[in-house]
């Protein structure tokens, strides 16, 4: 990790990472919010920490035998974005959620009450 930061020209977080006992394992599970708590507040920064330690995850998993293709890792898992659900995955969890009788019982046109029909009856009175 330390390699990572001072890559980055970070060497000041290098003990703040260590007394956390962050590895870079841990930075590709953390959000934004957790990282930026730890001290790195560029966007920039944070992306290529990011990078760095999906990277070294690579490597570490090559040089353990895990990995076998020799590519490097692709570039959409690079964009610092694949750690995080999509939009659509939360806003279908939330449907679960919060509407469990699920999306039927939205479309489904509610009952329309019927009015109530009167029967008139006129009653004549004549005054004796």
């Amino acid at each position: 990790m330390e390699d990572i930061l001072e890559k980055l020209g970070l060497p000041s977080l290098v003990s703040k990472f260590r007394r956390e006992r962050i590895v870079p394992s841990t930075i590709l599970s953390m959000t934004d919010d957790d990282i930026r708590i730890l001290g790195i507040e560029a966007i920039g920064d944070l992306v290529r920490l990011r990078v760095m330690c999906r990277e070294y995850e690579y490597e570490e998993g090559n040089a353990a035998g895990h990995g076998s293709s020799n590519s490097g890792p692709s570039v959409a898992s690079t964009s610092g974005t694949s750690d995080r659900p999509s939009a659509n995955s939360i806003r279908e969890e939330r449907v679960r959620l919060f509407n469990p009788r699920g999306a039927r019982s939205q479309s489904k046109k509610k009952k329309t009450p019927q009015g109530r029909t009167w029967t008139v009856q006129f009653v004549i009175y004549f005054p004796c």
